[in-house]
């Protein structure tokens, strides 16, 4: 979709422009993963939906063991920080998976016992890992600049449904959804600073889509009841039990 050495090429042509909507994307990301992760320890219940978290995790660390092609093939300031970067939003994902399967069974699996519920979220990443493969191969997106967006993107469905079918504010907030939204956007008006390949009509639909879901989510939550739990949580169970 892009050529690689065009965009890293304005990039550094426009570093400072660069770095600070670059910032402003990544600390909204992390603002919205950090909220995220707070209110399901908070609440005691699954920050988003399995799956979405299972692709995270694969496209994150995906990005993270291709370390040799960020500091030495590219050897250049942006894939670098980008790598740091996802290194704080892995370990998100990391404490999002752990709360999944910690608080998640009663919610999304009761009949299943907690160990058959753990062995089914660590084969629902195995499954991420191995279709993020496949895309991967597929797509003409070396810098992840695609997928990144893709990834916005789908932040949407795996927390909406979860969101209306709780009917309250219990694991979401106008605060996380909000920073999600700006992210989304931030990052949508970078990337149509980095190449004509990025004005296309599909690539504005998908930004528009990903800033339009926050929009949405934004609104949702606020309509929302705060959660006010009825009665004391049981104990968390451990993975295994």
């Amino acid at each position: 979709m892009y050529q690689p050495a065009e965009v890293l090429r304005y990039v550094s042509d426009h570093a400072v422009l660069v770095v600070l909507l670059g910032g402003i994307t990544l600390l909204c990301n992390f603002v919205y993963f950090g909220e995220a992760a707070r209110l399901g320890f908070r609440d005691r219940c699954a920050p988003m939906a399995l799956w979405g978290t299972a692709i995270f995790l694969a496209h994150d660390g995906n990005y993270l063991l291709d370390y040799g092609k960020w500091f030495n093939t590219y050897d250049h300031w942006f894939p670098k920080l980008f790598w740091v970067a996802l290194c704080v939003t892995f370990t998100f994902e990391l404490v999002f998976f752990s709360q999944i399967v910690r608080f998640g069974r009663a919610e999304f699996a009761p009949a299943l016992s907690q160990r058959m519920w753990t062995l089914y979220c660590v084969g629902a990443v195995a499954a991420g890992v191995i279709g993020w493969a496949i895309v991967k191969r597929v797509l003409d997106d070396d810098l992840y600049l695609v997928s990144f967006m893709v990834t916005i993107l789908l932040c949407g469905p795996s927390s909406m449904p979860i969101m209306m079918r709780r009917g309250t504010r219990r694991g979401f907030s106008p605060l996380e959804f909000g920073a999600f939204t700006v992210m989304a956007l931030g990052f949508a008006v970078t990337t149509q600073l980095f190449s004509a390949s990025f004005h296309n009509l599909i690539w504005i639909v998908l930004s528009a889509a990903a800033v339009g879901y926050g929009l949405v989510m934004i609104r949702t939550v606020v309509a929302l009841p705060p959660y006010r739990p009825t009665e004391v949580s049981a104990p968390a169970m451990s993975l295994l039990d």
